[in-house]
């Protein structure tokens, strides 16, 4: 026998998890009414046989003890039914039949489920077994039928908000999306003592929704947005990291300054221009990667970072504005600017007021260049200016 829980004539034994088979056929079998009414006939028919008598010719049947053909058959269809049924659960739970048993498990990792649309289910996976005791798992899996989630993010389903905040005494601030509304402002957000903000999926342009948040820790930005606008997360002095997204494709002027926890930031390829004093005084930058799309760095861009101490410049960059990264510094810095044409260049772009020394890298085969180029050719004259 096959033994295949799913199989028609087979239940689920949770319990001992395997099959259980059912009884079948019953009407090959007498009914307790039948089994009765053949009794009290016999009973009628042997002149007052007692019950005692009549268990005693059960008992004794099996062994050559007839009383009638009745009865004998009867007892011999009992007998046919449990040898029957032993047979079965010997095969389906692990008595040694040697014959392949099947079984569905609902597995409960945390990456362990099943999408249907954006609705979550459990996730199942089928073993094989010999024995009943020792599973193997087949590698086949299904969609179980208990639902985890529904609209589950993980099933693709994004939250309807425009924004999401929390102020500092936890009430939250949700702004739903509006059609046509794509940019968040601060006449939305209107508060100045978020500590987090979640920025939805139907902001395209973020303007100076979230300047003056001195208390902001912690910021979420879709790749929806493509813009980040003047004074976005001006004097946001609490913030330590933010991810700017990779549809970004402009930062506008003031973004960031005065972000002075921000440690570290990644421009991203496809932002094309940084603007005005966007970083100035993030005194805790010590890491900044400018994506190959930038082409031109705005005046001031990074002025007084006074912990950067490299900045790589991309090969596509054009225009380096006025004070676009000196500052307050007191150790030597490195700059490489890997652009093989000199890039405009602004009024002490690179000057550091407490007299501390750059050393400047240029495409060597643009060296000559670089020396002659207008404001380039102060840096070579002071022997920051060097060959890469």
């Amino acid at each position: 026998m096959a033994c295949n829980c799913n199989e028609q004539g087979k239940v689920i034994n949770i319990g001992m998890g395997c099959c259980v088979p059912v009884v079948a056929n019953a009407d090959a079998y007498y009914t307790k009414s039948e089994i009765d009414e053949k009794l009290d006939d016999i009973v009628i028919s042997g002149g007052g046989i007692t019950s005692g008598e009549v268990q005693s010719m059960i008992d004794e049947s099996i062994s050559g003890y007839v009383t009638t053909s009745e009865l004998t058959q009867y007892i011999q269809n009992l007998q046919d039914q449990i040898t029957q049924l032993q047979i079965e659960v010997s095969g389906c739970c692990g008595g040694g039949s040697g014959e392949t048993q099947t079984r569905w498990i609902t597995m409960t990792g945390d990456n362990d489920y099943s999408c249907s649309g954006t609705t979550k289910y459990t996730k199942e996976k089928e073993q094989t077994s010999t024995d009943g005791v020792n599973w193997v798992d087949t590698g086949n899996y299904r969609q179980g039928s208990t639902v985890i989630e529904e609209n589950s993010a993980d099933c693709g389903y994004v939250e309807q908000y425009k924004f999401k905040g929390n102020l500092l005494d936890m009430t939250i601030i949700e702004i739903p999306c509006t059609s046509g509304n794509t940019e968040l402002t601060k006449s939305e957000t209107l508060y100045n003592n978020y500590i987090s903000a979640d920025i939805g999926y139907c902001v395209t342009s973020i303007g100076d929704a979230l300047s003056g948040n001195t208390a902001l820790t912690s910021v979420t930005m879709l790749d929806s947005v493509t813009s980040i606008g003047s004074s976005a997360f001006r004097n946001c002095s609490s913030l330590p990291s933010i991810e700017i997204p990779s549809g970004v494709t402009s930062i506008g002027d003031f973004a960031f300054i005065n972000c002075r926890s921000l440690s570290s930031i990644t421009i991203p390829d496809s932002v094309t221009n940084i603007g005005v004093n966007v970083f100035t005084n993030c005194t805790s930058l010590t890491s900044c990667t400018i994506g190959s799309g930038v082409t031109s760095i705005g005046n001031a861009a990074f002025s007084d970072c006074s912990n950067l101490r490299s900045i790589i410049i991309p090969s596509g960059v054009t225009s380096i504005g006025e004070r676009a990264f000196n500052g307050h510094n007191s150790f030597e810095r490195t700059i490489m600017c890997l652009a093989t044409t000199p890039p405009t260049l602004g009024v002490n772009a690179f000057l550091d007021y407490y007299g501390a020394t750059s050393k400047i890298y240029v495409p060597s085969q643009s060296y000559e260049a670089y020396k002659t180029a207008n404001e380039w050719k102060f840096y070579y004259e002071v022997g920051w200016l060097l060959p890469l």
